[in-house]
């Protein structure tokens, strides 16, 4: 696997130990950023990813912010 494959993988099992739904990791949210506003469905955590030194922030919401969010780019 790649990192970012092994990333993903990581922040989607960080999902429980935020109490989230979904993480975004800085680039992909970045990106989102670029198309949308995405900063009032989605709060910034830190999260400690197993197999990584150090803690990354990621970008997390609740899939009921993220139907409204959806909704309101659509």
């Amino acid at each position: 696997m790649g990192d970012t494959v092994n990333a993903a993988f990581r922040l989607e099992s960080a999902t429980k130990d935020v109490d989230t739904d979904v993480l975004l990791g800085c680039e992909s949210f970045e990106w989102l950023e670029k198309i949308a506003k995405p900063r009032d469905f989605f709060k910034a955590r830190t999260v400690h990813l197993k197999g990584y030194d150090q803690p990354v922030t990621a970008w997390g919401a609740k899939f009921a912010a993220l139907e409204t969010f959806v909704a309101g780019i659509a």
